[in-house]
């Protein structure tokens, strides 16, 4: 048998309808094909959709589905929620959604269910002085299981890292008239040429100048939120030996998972960021988040370079160190970007360190 074609006349479709009249199926002028509410597309999304209407994009192999304000992944559709970058990992026998948020965004379920969440704020910074300023401290974090949420939008802000001589930005889920806040973390106390010597109070400390021998002080505390207590971190920042002499050590800042090393004597330069803590939920695998800068070290006119203090395992800036006038590089290094790491100290004119922004990740299971 021979094919049956039918061929509209130039400008018209082809429509082909039900017993109430509405088109069953339409085959447009452009070449896009609608069959009760599916359109086929060679690559643009339709105009005037209308909510739950689908287009497959034969260009990115992806189908579409309408939410009423935007056409999404039909995969984002396969979670009971919208929001932030959207994956899954199966661990176990229980498969997980995760919803990550690197940048400040809204996240909306569909119905009620429970969610685990870990919140991260940004890394504190070091402060501009010369002379051996203290590092930024990490931004708080807050972890908590089987918190419930419901149908209804709930507001995701990313805490900034610091700016220089400046605490990290906070970390905030809102929604439903409850609000969770982890907190900045500190940024370092001022270098000779400034006045207050202390790291700054925060999410967790920042570190201190070598004239000071207490750090700034770990604020981050337990939160509720959908029913459940998330659990705080945070760990104060290192003071230093109190004098001058020798490597001059500053204090390294606080990291979420321990305290900053504080310097014991003039030759030590020991001054590594507090570690981050681990957490699992954005892939599965067990990650550091919110590691403390290290301090820096500075010795005048010794000619012997030592290796500069580490930030802390998850994302803190490693620490400047200057000997005289040699020097490998006494810039201290920015903390990492959507960890909350804090900044690490420049020594004598080096660069200082910015903290690294925050994070808020969120899974449920299937």
């Amino acid at each position: 048998m021979a094919d049956m074609i039918i061929k509209p006349s130039s400008g018209n479709s082809l429509v082909f309808q039900d017993e109430g009249g509405d088109p069953a199926l339409t085959v447009g002028t452009t070449g896009n094909t609608t069959l009760a509410g599916l359109i086929i597309t060679a690559s643009s999304a339709p105009g005037s959709p209308t909510t739950g209407q689908v287009y497959y994009n034969s260009i990115d192999k992806t189908l579409y589905v309408y939410d009423g304000t935007n056409f999404r992944h039909v995969s984002e559709r396969a979670g009971k929620a919208i929001g932030g970058t959207v994956t899954s990992y199966v661990k176990g026998s229980t498969t997980y959604v995760v919803h990550t948020f690197l940048e400040s965004g809204t996240f909306t379920p569909y119905s009620s269910f429970n969610i685990d969440a870990l919140i991260v704020a940004g890394g504190g910074a070091a402060a501009s002085s010369t002379n051996i300023p203290g590092a930024g401290g990490a931004g708080g974090v807050l972890t908590g299981y089987n918190a419930g949420v419901i149908a209804t939008s709930y507001t995701i802000t990313i805490g900034a890292g610091g700016a220089i001589n400046s605490n990290g930005g906070n970390s905030i889920i809102t929604g439903n008239s409850e609000t969770l806040t982890a907190l900045g973390g500190g940024r370092g106390g001022d270098g000779d040429g400034g006045s207050n010597f202390t790291g700054r109070d925060g999410g967790s400390g920042g570190g201190s100048n070598y004239k000071a021998t207490g750090g700034g002080q770990a604020t981050q505390a337990n939160g509720t939120f959908g029913g459940q207590t998330f659990t705080g971190y945070g760990y104060d920042g290192a003071g230093s030996i109190g004098s001058a002499g020798g490597y001059h050590p500053g204090g390294g800042g606080g990291g979420a998972g321990g305290s900053a090393v504080r310097p014991t004597n003039t030759s030590d330069n020991t001054a590594d960021g507090g570690i981050g803590m681990l957490n699992d939920f954005r892939t599965g695998t067990m990650e550091y988040y919110a590691g403390g800068g290290g301090g820096a070290v500075w010795s005048m006119g010794a000619g012997e370079h030592r290796e500069a203090p580490k930030g802390g395992k998850g994302g803190g800036g490693d620490a400047g160190s200057y000997s005289g006038n040699r020097f490998a590089n006494s810039n201290g290094l920015p903390g990492e970007e959507n960890t909350g790491g804090g900044g690490g100290g420049g020594a004598h004119a080096g660069m200082k360190g910015t903290g690294g922004s925050g994070i808020v990740v969120i899974r449920y299971s299937l």
